[in-house]
């Protein structure tokens, strides 16, 4: 699977996760535990790339965490202390 395929099917799970929950503001603190999850896997991917699935790269990180904080910012911006 390429890098592309990979992130259109995650920012399609994501968009029909989002769409199931109540309203803007469920929606946002998901988008919230989201970015901070991805973070962490990409801290934990910058400090041993072998533990990451073969083919992960930093574009993969980097773009996915733009996706999920457009997403925040649709839904009224980042909380703090999610």
């Amino acid at each position: 699977m390429s890098e592309a395929d990979r992130i259109e099917r995650y920012r399609r799970r994501l968009d029909a996760h989002l769409a199931t929950l109540p309203d803007d503001l469920a929606r946002r603190r998901f988008c919230d535990r989201e970015f901070a999850r991805w973070e962490r896997l990409y801290g934990d991917w910058l400090g041993n790339p072998s533990l990451m699935p073969v083919g992960a790269t930093a574009f993969d990180f980097s773009i996915t965490l733009a996706d999920i904080s457009l997403r925040q910012i649709k839904y009224g911006g980042a909380l703090v202390n999610a």
